[in-house]
């Protein structure tokens, strides 16, 4: 029964599995003005609670996992030594790393004070160029 509920679990994680999927994931935040976190991740599949936290912060913050045997080059960017690890990337900002155990309640944590405090339900205006 718990495995079958899971596989109806809401998933909006992003896969990342090379450049041109890290890029438009990156896009994809500046275009909507959302926070990105990126899960850098040696195991194989999406563990239901990084399924059921991109759920819950849905349109508030882009959440992409990158498998790091996949992908190596960008754990390499990020600097990234252990795994799981995951890094938060704001618009002007320094990337933030997850320093804690990874517990629902500290992924929450983390991601409440990355996230946008309400959902962004279209893409902003762009500034109409003065003629």
């Amino acid at each position: 029964m718990g495995k079958f509920a899971l596989g109806l679990m809401p998933d909006y994680v992003e896969r990342v599995d090379g450049e041109s999927t890290l890029g438009a994931l990156l896009a994809k935040g500046r275009e909507w003005g959302l926070p990105i976190v990126l899960l850098f991740s040696d195991t194989a599949g999406t563990s239901s609670m990084i399924k059921a936290l991109s759920a819950e912060y849905r349109r508030r913050a882009l959440i992409g996992e990158v498998k790091a045997k996949k992908y190596a080059a960008a754990a390499k960017e990020y600097e990234v030594t252990a795994f799981p690890t995951l890094i938060a990337l704001r618009e002007g900002r320094e990337p933030l790393r997850f320093a804690k155990k990874p517990s629902h309640f500290n992924l929450d944590l983390f991601l409440s004070k990355v996230a946008l405090s309400r959902p962004v339900k279209s893409k902003p205006e762009k500034p109409k160029e003065e003629l």
